[in-house]
């Protein structure tokens, strides 16, 4: 336990944060968490955070959430979608069909940044990360996919055909 002690106390007095990025509470000892790209997808620049927002954000499915904490956030969210925008969002989908509105790029979020809700904020985090680490899936598979093939294929003797990308 003395070596977590010393490495916290060591990350601490490295880092000048003193909030968290989602909730703005005062933190001592916190976690960086990649935002607005997760690592995995490519992401480097990191915010301070609580371990009550990272882990909200990053290791609580939504489906774990508080349905009233995540009701609550999701229906900020929505306020900010004007109004012909909202009629044609798709309710089954959320959060994806969110992610996917033009009205949602991340400038226009953030610049509404300080006006939000801590877990709305934290929602939208989530978001931005799922849809994200979808992508890099995505392109992962299609990597795999096409290496596949082509090991395949040159262990049959067979010259490898370009495989398009699926739509």
């Amino acid at each position: 336990m003395e070596s977590v002690e010393a490495c916290q106390e060591y990350y601490s007095a490295k880092c000048q944060h003193t909030s968290c990025h989602y909730c703005e509470r005062q933190i001592g000892w916190h976690e960086h968490d990649h935002f607005p790209l997760p690592r995995r997808a490519g992401g480097t620049r990191t915010v301070p955070a609580c371990g009550d927002c990272h882990a909200l954000k990053d290791r609580i499915g939504l489906r774990n959430w508080p349905f009233d904490t995540y009701a609550r956030a999701m229906v900020e969210l929505c306020e900010l979608i004007p109004e012909e925008a909202l009629a044609a969002l798709d309710r089954r989908r959320l959060p994806e069909a969110v992610w996917e509105r033009p009205e949602w790029r991340y400038t226009s979020v953030i610049a509404q940044w300080q006006s939000l809700a801590p877990m709305t904020r934290v929602l939208f985090g989530k978001i931005i990360a799922m849809k994200e680490n979808s992508l890099y899936d995505e392109r992962e598979g299609d990597v795999s996919l096409r290496a596949s093939h082509e090991r395949r294929d040159a262990r049959l003797g067979r010259q490898s055909v370009a495989h398009s990308t699926p739509p």
